[in-house]
């Protein structure tokens, strides 16, 4: 069995608590000395390596603030000790000589040969496939298959993958004639020249640089499936429209610099003073907007601000930031309100 990730607080009383995500496998319960309450304050999930017997002698009753997850054989253990669980029980297909994936696994073709033929297939996360597998493997290597969470797959492996899943999940499918891009893109001349394909998928954010021609840009992309936000420069909004389903994707235009503020950091007066022309802040992590700065200074000097996180700012920032506001998903708070 793989673990990817387990929390084991301590015990506080004859109860077991746990404040976390917690994944209980079979050495936590030989801990117990005492029978007692389980209760968990998050997610729980139950390994395959416990026996009957085990649950029957050390969890007298199952209180969980979220979902629970546990194996099929465990069935009629599990659900009389049930007092309380706020979110989903799901019982998935696992005995003891099966595989068990604790978290997010990306399925590739070295783990599919190293399992044994015909086995079921448990992943307690999400299931990952980035490039296209053979579906004459997947289904010698797999019986059966359990995911907890979402699915991301090629369009190639969708129909085979539908075909092993005990319980229905929600697939997130690349389509075969289209480029998967896992990590925050650049859409810069160089990248748009060298790029493979025409029509591109992408999980993290994207942004097209200022530079790039409108001839280029048309001529170089067919269509984008973003689920993150495409920064576009606003000169190539009307290009961009006929790229993507724009019902669907989340689109912040700009002009001029692009600041993007990801971490904690604090927008100061001298940073606004040396800026030739305009900028567009785009904050995800937390910004403190420098009390020296003029309100007239912000608007003079930012074409929009798109506000995704937290800015801090003295009440007459405020008025000028909301003005320049243009994805509104995030929080403004003046100083005072800090304290």
């Amino acid at each position: 069995m793989e673990e990817n990730h387990s929390f084991e607080p301590n015990a506080l009383d004859s109860n077991w608590k746990y404040y976390a995500p917690t994944i209980l496998t079979r050495q936590m319960v030989l801990k117990r000395k005492n029978p007692g309450a389980l209760i968990v304050y998050g997610p729980l999930t139950i390994t395959p390596d416990i026996l009957v017997e085990e649950i029957e002698g050390k969890i007298n009753e199952i209180t969980v603030h979220g979902p629970l997850d546990y194996p099929a054989y465990l069935e009629e253990t599990i659900r009389p000790k049930i007092n309380q669980v706020i979110g989903p029980i799901r019982s998935y297909p696992a005995d003891l000589s099966d595989r068990v994936v604790l978290g997010q696994l990306v399925l590739d073709i070295a783990f599919l040969e190293g399992l044994e033929d015909g086995i079921k297939l448990a992943i307690l996360g999400a299931l990952r496939i980035p490039q296209v597998l053979p579906n004459e493997l997947i289904t010698r290597k797999l019986e059966a298959l359990y995911v907890s969470n979402g699915i991301y797959c090629r369009e190639e492996n969708q129909a085979v993958l539908a075909r092993l899943l005990t319980v229905p999940r929600k697939m997130t499918v690349t389509p075969s004639d289209y480029e998967l891009f896992e990590t925050p893109l650049v859409l810069d001349r160089t990248a748009l020249e060298s790029l493979s394909t025409r029509n591109l998928q992408c999980t993290e954010r994207v942004q097209i640089n200022p530079e790039v021609e409108p001839e280029l840009f048309d001529k170089k992309i067919d269509s984008i499936l973003c689920s993150d936000t495409i920064f576009c420069p606003t000169e190539l909004l009307e290009i961009l429209y006929r790229k993507c389903n724009w019902h669907e994707t989340r689109v912040a235009d700009y002009s001029g610099e692009l600041w993007i503020i990801d971490d904690i950091r604090q927008l100061p007066l001298f940073g606004l003073q040396a800026l030739e022309g305009k900028a567009t802040l785009v904050v995800f992590g937390e910004l403190s907007i420098d009390p020296t700065i003029d309100p007239q200074l912000l608007t003079d000097k930012l074409f929009k601000v798109h506000n995704l996180g937290l800015i801090v700012c003295e009440p007459e920032q405020k008025v000028a930031l909301n003005s320049l506001l243009g994805l509104r998903l995030g929080e403004i708070l003046e100083y005072s309100e800090l304290d």
